[in-house]
């Protein structure tokens, strides 16, 4: 039983903090790795509490996960209403629901920790940020170990098939889990591997093409969203003018355009590249384009002229 605490303060609430860190990492430790000595995550974490500012698209914000790299040190933040609300709720099931909350908000930030760890390394060259709350990897743990969100990508999430089977019980130890998940993010690695990279570069070099382009994509899954989303493009345009023909007609063009496109959890690789087609015109979320117009000068000793045609950015 939970005791009213009459005056709290910050020190106590850290205790409470301390004993809800070292009870969720013993219950996710037997979840995932259970009968085994290993624990369920090598690098240290340091809890605290945080006033969090309603957020207008989510709602009020109740963790906040942190990994600092020089450190090799997680960082989890908790709302302090809920770790108020153990001490000052003044009818005992109350004060034992908030802690069950806290409990609740500590599993979700140390799924984040778990996926850092484990998964982000994996792949890496095709797709990035496996920790992010709406990475199918990250879900799929956080269901797996009882876990929850109050996330908007949570509606697509529960369509899926992925989310089906863990429903279902179909996983009956996290080394399923992860076999299940290692062979979606190798499904992925394959379809990206044929949209990572256009380029004409070899034909440009032979004389074959007049005009040099390359078009770099890279992949990460979504902060927040579901679908696939083009989340920003740089898009760099050259147009060159020979030293002894400056008809248009003799112009040459380099064009270099670098994509950053987020997967969100409801994502089939096998549709990838569909969704790639259809969206790959669409406008990015944040966008630099920039087109340019490079004229020779007569004196070769003199720099070249260069005139923007267009320039249209919005970061």
């Amino acid at each position: 039983m939970i005791k009213y605490v009459n005056r709290t303060s910050k020190k106590l609430r850290q205790k409470v903090l301390d004993k809800a860190l070292k009870e969720e990492m013993e219950y996710l430790r037997k979840r995932c790795f259970p009968w085994q000595k290993q624990p369920f995550l090598y690098n240290p974490v340091v809890v605290h509490e945080k006033v969090f500012l309603p957020d207008k698209e989510e709602g009020n914000t109740l963790g906040l996960y942190k990994y600092n790299e020089k450190e090799n040190k997680h960082y989890v933040y908790v709302d302090k209403a809920h770790v108020w609300g153990v001490h000052k709720m003044p009818v005992s099931y109350l004060r034992q629901y908030y802690y069950k909350e806290v409990r609740g908000i500590l599993r979700h930030e140390l799924i984040h920790c778990f996926c850092q760890e484990n998964w982000n390394y994996k792949y890496i060259s095709f797709i990035k940020n496996m920790e992010r709350d709406a990475s199918p990897i990250f879900l799929a743990i956080l269901y797996f170990c009882d876990g929850y969100t109050g996330h908007n990508c949570t509606k697509g999430w529960m369509q899926t098939e992925l989310y089906k089977k863990i429903k279902q019980k179909y996983f009956k130890n996290y080394k399923q889990l992860e076999k299940y998940l290692e062979d979606m993010l190798w499904k992925f690695a394959i379809q990206i591997n044929k949209i990572k990279e256009f380029t004409n570069e070899k034909n440009f070099k032979l004389g074959l093409d007049a005009n040099y382009t390359k078009i770099s994509n890279e992949f990460e899954f979504a902060p927040r969203n579901n679908g696939l989303t083009k989340f920003s493009e740089i898009n760099f345009q050259d147009i060159f003018f020979s030293k002894y023909n400056k008809d248009l007609k003799n112009r040459r063009t380099i064009k270099n355009v670098s994509r950053i496109w987020e997967i969100g959890c409801n994502v089939d690789p096998n549709r990838l590249i569909e969704l790639y087609n259809r969206k790959q015109y669409c406008e990015a979320t944040y966008y630099n384009t920039k087109k340019r117009l490079i004229v020779p000068n007569a004196q070769i000793t003199k720099p070249e002229k260069i005139i923007n045609i267009k320039e249209n950015k919005n970061f």
